[in-house]
């Protein structure tokens, strides 16, 4: 979609990924990201999908990687010149992708709870697992791999479907709340939650 004039957005192009012999493996597009011409989907069970974009009016399909564990692929981002992906069975993934053909593993991590989206900060990577729990984990990016900044910080029961960073704070919806999590972005000090906000009780005059 061009939208130079936000006013009146304009379809350049459409790729159209469902397979009509194995309507289960087309998925549905939870997240993408982008890396120069080159677009990657988070498909759930589709995998993660990867399209060259650089004619914006015919994407071309390059192939599709599935995780280690076969799982669902909900969420993926972009550090340095690498792809990250979270998958349902709690993986972290951080892939080589000169290779377009074949990405290769370079660092992977569990949070033990299903990966549902991402936030880069420069070498800081934030986490969501977003369901029983809800869990919140920082990652640090060094060269080509990533390690946890401290202990995986079990938030709450629920579920939560995103997340903001501001500073050195976490936003995170859960149910009817708002949990603040202390984060440094500069420090591995350790994360706390910091406050709740109870949206019931917040008055709207």
């Amino acid at each position: 979609i061009d939208i130079s004039d936000l006013f009146n957005p304009v379809t350049v192009g459409h790729y159209d990924y469902y397979y009509a012999d194995d309507p289960y493996l087309s998925g549905r597009i939870y997240d993408i990201a982008i890396l120069g011409d080159t677009a990657f989907l988070a498909s759930r069970q589709g995998g993660l999908k990867i399209l060259d974009i650089s004619d914006h009016s015919n994407p071309i399909d390059l192939g599709t990687y599935f995780s280690n564990s076969n799982s669902y692929i909900d969420a993926v981002e972009i550090i340095g010149e690498n792809v990250i992906i979270g998958d349902r069975s709690g993986n972290v993934t951080l892939l080589d992708v000169t290779n377009i053909s074949s990405p290769e593993i370079l660092s992977e991590i569990n949070i033990g709870s299903l990966v549902w989206d991402f936030i880069v900060s420069d070498n800081v990577i934030d986490v969501l697992g977003y369901t029983n729990p809800i869990r919140y984990a920082k990652i640090i990016y060094n060269e080509n791999n990533i390690s946890l900044a401290n202990e995986i910080l079990e938030v709450e029961e629920g579920y939560s479907f995103s997340f903001s960073r501001s500073g050195d704070f976490v936003y995170l919806p859960v149910d009817n709340k708002f949990k603040k999590i202390h984060s440094p972005l500069n420090n591995n000090d350790d994360l706390s939650i910091d406050s709740t906000i109870d949206l019931f009780s917040v008055s709207t005059y």
